[in-house]
Parts: structure tokens; sequence; C-alpha cells
């Protein structure tokens, strides 16, 4: 005859039981700390920005100012030739065989006379075969003495340069930075390649300044 099997007891069915160390109190106190201690997420670092950092140190330009360029520098256009020991600035434009400068203070107007067709110079002074030193010191002593009379139109021949080394117009270069410079800037308001009819190429209409009153 077969056995029946047994049934299991009421404590046999039960899962058995785990115990838990920190609650039995078997680790020690300073392990007990440790495992209860909670555990805090890190957070990633902030991200840095190279260029800010790079720019943290900076300080902004206080009082900044324009320099003018060189002649060799300086495109071929408006550009602005600062008179040698005065405030005075001129404006000269270049295009082409065309010249034109006219003192910054008064603006482009001050040109507006030396385009007229009627214009006459009342004096004229030719620079051919000047050196340097003698074509500023003649051109001074002409601009200086017409002040004194009253002439505001002056024609200043200086040739095309056809004759020289380089075909280059040397004293026309040294006739417009003349007029600029400190001796003559307060004397002229404007100059200008003369018309075909008085030179072209080869001469400056220049427009005096008006006589101071007395």
């Amino acid at each position: 005859m077969a056995r029946k099997a047994k049934r299991p007891t009421r404590a046999a069915r039960r899962p058995p039981r785990t115990k838990d160390p920190l609650a039995s109190g078997r680790l020690s106190p300073l392990l007990r700390s440790v495992a209860r201690k909670p555990v805090v997420p890190q957070t990633p670092a902030a991200a840095v920005d190279p260029l800010a950092e790079l720019l943290s140190n900076t300080e902004p330009l206080v009082g900044s100012r324009r320099v003018p360029l060189t002649p060799q520098d300086e495109p071929r256009g408006p550009r602005r030739v600062p008179s040698t020991g005065a405030e005075l600035h001129f404006v000269v434009e270049v295009s082409g065989a065309l010249v034109q400068g006219f003192r910054a203070d008064l603006g482009p107007g001050a040109v507006g006379p030396l385009r007229r067709v009627d214009w006459v110079p009342e004096e004229r002074i030719d620079l051919h075969g000047k050196r340097a030193h003698a074509l500023a010191v003649a051109l001074r002593r002409v601009v200086r003495e017409c002040a004194t009379r009253g002439v505001r139109r002056l024609l200043v021949i200086h040739g095309k340069g056809l004759h020289s080394k380089s075909g280059a117009g040397v004293l026309g270069e040294l006739t417009r930075e003349a007029l600029v410079e400190a001796g003559l800037a307060p004397f002229v308001r404007a100059f200008r390649t003369a018309s075909a009819l008085l030179g072209g190429e080869g001469a400056l209409v220049v427009e005096l300044e008006r006589p101071a009153k007395r």
C-alpha cells in the first residue's frame, strides 16, 4: 500500500528570512554610519567657454583715434592728408589723371568754384625745373603774397613730368604736398587739376582763402 505524502508544515512553506546586518547589529558603528549615509548624485561641472575665458582679462579701448596711412599704403581714392604741424586736414581724391583736394573743415563744396568753366586765374607761377626745396620756397612766397593782396585764384604750373627719368609727374606730387603743409594750409581752400585750356595734368588751379576782414 502506498504511503500518503506528508503535508509541509506552515514553517516549511514560509520563505527563508534574510537577516539585515544593520538591524542585527553585527556591523561596527563606523561601517554602520557609512552604510546609512545617503548617496548624493554628482552634478557635471559647468562647461567653460574658452572665448569668454580669453576675453575676461581684456579692457575696452578708450579715446581711440584714426591714424593716417602712409602714402605707400593708402588706396587710390579719397584720403585725408594731415598738414604737418597743424590741425588742418585736407581730403585728396585721385581718379586717374584727375586730382583734387579740399580742406576738411570746409567740405567738398570748396572745390565747386574750381569746376566752373569761367574760372580765370588772377595770378600764376611756373615751377618747371625747380627742385623740391626751391619749389616749396617759391610756392610759399607766392601764396602768401597773393593772400596779402587779396588774390583768390592761383594757377600753379608744374609740368607733366614727360622729361623726368621715371616719366612720372614728380613736381606735381611735390606741389600738392607743399599746398597742404603747415606753412600754406591756412591760406589754401582747395585745388584741382587744371582744365585742358589751362594746362591739364601739368597744372593745378588753386582757390585761396578769403582775406581776413580788418
